[in-house]
């Protein structure tokens, strides 16, 4: 299946340095303040079904070939995004150039 990916030029190059596409979001206390107990970041990436959508979460648009797992990731047919609890390599990534 082919999702979608958008997010700004640093995050890009991180996701390059790292070799995978694999989202990193801090964990939020209730009112939106970063909750420091956790030294390491949540892992997950966000997916969208359409460009569009993904175009809204940065400058960069990546093109994603991926399969969700069933029980393994948050999907639902005919939802507009997918949250994806894995490493996707780069071989399946690809920048999109406007």
């Amino acid at each position: 299946m082919v999702f979608w990916h958008g997010c700004p030029e640093d995050a890009w190059e991180e996701i390059q340095a790292e070799g995978v596409l694999w989202g990193r979001r801090a964990v939020l206390n209730a009112d939106g303040t970063v909750n420091n107990e956790y030294k390491q970041p949540s892992r997950c990436t966000y997916l969208a079904a359409k460009q569009e959508e993904a175009r809204h979460y940065g400058t960069v648009l990546l093109r994603v070939e991926y399969e969700p797992g069933e029980g393994t990731d948050n999907y639902a047919e005919g939802c507009w995004q997918v949250r994806v609890y894995s490493p996707i390599p780069l071989a399946q990534v690809q920048r999109v150039e406007d």
